[in-house]
């Protein structure tokens, strides 16, 4: 999958931040492609002790 940060182009686009509903704006982004990609990120997570929030999209759509 990919990942994305503040400053790297299309994170605006993935976290919409003129929304004034969202409050978080995440330092990373991953776009998880495969179960090891979600996997991966969850262990980093865990071994980091980040907060890991999901937002689920099929077929490119936004929930």
């Amino acid at each position: 999958g990919q990942l994305l940060q503040p400053f790297d182009a299309g994170y605006a686009a993935v976290v919409n931040l003129n929304n004034a509903r969202h409050t978080r704006h995440p330092y990373i982004i991953v776009m998880a492609e495969t179960v090891a990609d979600v996997q991966k990120a969850m262990k980093f997570a865990r071994k980091h002790q980040l907060m890991l929030f999901s937002q689920i999209s099929v077929g490119g759509a936004s929930p």
